[in-house]
């Protein structure tokens, strides 16, 4: 509950008065993954591990990791490329003119395919989803590939922390508590957002 507090008490120096924090429960506080989204009623065509292992070994098709960037850096289905699920559909024609079959991915499959569905809704794009997700090629004990790779989107997804970073560790660190010893300043600065200290 420390960060859910933290948040709260600036909302509060910013002049928000209805700021509640939940209180946490020992069930909240369990170290379970939450469930996954739910899956889109309708179908959505899949497509086994093993043969998208077989598509990644040959190269064929147009493997698509729309998971989050941390996953996608722990490990990747081989010859996959990472995507923004926010962008994808953005990227209609390029998908129109990529090789087939356009494969997508994600952690268990879920966010694949509600992609899958909004491509085929909107843009007529045919794509199939990996069943049971990274987590199903996980399980296979199939290969992965650690690190971003392939990318046709920034991995902007995520704030990485300053010790995130896979190089420059230290300069990111400064870079991070420079900011935060700046940041009154910028506050006074700005102008457009009101903080009451005395609380």
């Amino acid at each position: 509950g420390v960060r859910g507090r933290m948040t709260g008490a600036w909302l509060r120096q910013m002049g928000w008065r209805e700021v509640l924090v939940l209180k946490t429960t020992a069930e909240a506080r369990s170290e379970t993954a939450p469930p996954p989204i739910p899956r889109p009623s309708d179908d959505v065509p899949e497509i086994s591990t093993a043969a998208v292992q077989e598509l990644s070994a040959r190269g064929g098709g147009t493997l698509i990791d729309l998971s989050l960037s941390p996953t996608r850096k722990a490990g990747h289905v081989p010859s996959s490329v990472f995507a923004l699920r926010a962008k994808l559909a953005e990227k209609h024609a390029r998908l129109a003119a990529a090789a087939k079959p356009i494969v997508l991915i994600s952690e268990h499959g879920s966010v694949a395919a509600w992609a899958a569905r909004e491509l085929a809704r909107s843009h007529g794009i045919d794509a199939q989803v990996m069943t049971g997700g990274i987590d199903a090629w996980r399980a296979a004990g199939l290969p992965l590939e650690s690190g971003m790779g392939a990318a046709w989107d920034e991995p902007v997804d995520v704030h990485p922390k300053p010790y995130d970073h896979e190089r420059d560790v230290a300069e990111h660190m400064k870079a991070y508590l420079s900011w935060e010893v700046d940041l009154p300043g910028r506050v006074a600065a700005d102008g457009t957002v009101r903080f009451n200290l005395s609380e």
